[in-house]
């Protein structure tokens, strides 16, 4: 049995063939709670009538409950209520983490949510990094804020396509992890071992990002890639009975950090609104 050491990271000592493999080499089955995806080649989602996907469905409904849950007075909380979430502080308004909420919640026309998300403060920031890790989240922004254009903009939406043929569509925020001995990698990585690759942001698969990539594609009229994204997230969502895991493990899909994340729920909810009303950012 292997030993987790905490926030959930692989003891370094501890070495499995799941955690050497590539990300273009799909799990026979699922471990650790990690949740079954749709091979890009075997989806039959139709284009109308999507929203009638049981998986799909099921997980909006629990995202407007999630966010229910943790609405508070003075704004979105960033998760559910736990004693791990008290003894990190995660029972709190985080600007950034409320901000993005913000979106969806608005985007859902959820009167209750509408209200939570406008007594919360707003603090918008984005981000965009073209090294060799291979920003896929900036990469996501970057086609929903209109920045690239022409030939350009035809590569970026090209690669996010490619980058979910890996069997399973485990997409991580960074194609390429930071390894230790690059010129790009800080002491603080392996604190906690959280950093190291394929987790947390040095590799992990964060869900409410990969709703990004969902709009992305309903912008580029890519319908049939947005809608097998955003049953992907679902499922991700679904992973340990619909505990709406922070990230997950970016090569073994082994749910990691803080469970009832906030932003998951808000970001399915605009991912969905995008797809079914032509709602935008």
């Amino acid at each position: 049995m292997p030993r987790y050491l905490r926030d959930g990271a692989l003891d370094p000592s501890e070495k499995t063939s799941a955690e050497r493999k590539s990300l273009t080499e799909p799990s026979s089955r699922p471990r650790n709670g990690a949740p079954r995806f749709i091979p890009p080649e075997h989806s039959s989602l139709p284009r109308k009538g999507w929203e009638q996907d049981p998986l799909i469905a099921e997980c909006y409904r629990k995202s407007v409950d999630l966010l229910h849950r943790n609405s508070s007075p003075h704004g979105i909380l960033a998760s559910a209520g736990s004693p791990k979430a008290k003894s990190r502080n995660y029972l709190s308004v985080f600007g950034r983490d409320a901000s993005i909420c913000a979106l969806g919640m608005v985007g859902s026309g959820d009167r209750r949510l509408v209200g939570i998300a406008r007594a919360g403060y707003l603090s918008f920031v984005s981000y965009l990094s073209w090294g060799k890790e291979i920003d896929l989240y900036g990469n996501a922004l970057s086609i929903l804020f209109d920045l690239p254009e022409g030939a350009l903009r035809r590569k970026i939406v090209g690669f996010l396509r490619e980058a979910g043929r890996n069997g399973s569509n485990n997409i991580p925020i960074t194609l390429n992890p930071i390894r230790k001995g690059s010129r790009h990698w800080r002491e603080y990585m392996e604190r906690h071992n959280l950093n190291v690759p394929h987790q947390y942001h040095n590799g992990g698969v964060w869900p409410y990002a990969g709703c990004f990539r969902v709009m992305a594609f309903a912008r580029e009229k890519k319908r049939v890639l947005a809608i097998r994204e955003l049953r992907n997230i679902a499922a991700l969502n679904a992973a340990n009975d619909w505990q709406f895991n922070e990230w997950f493990h970016g090569t073994t899909g082994r749910p990691m950090g803080m469970p009832g994340q906030s932003w998951n729920a808000a970001m399915f909810l605009l991912a969905y609104h995008s797809l079914r009303d032509g709602l935008t950012v």
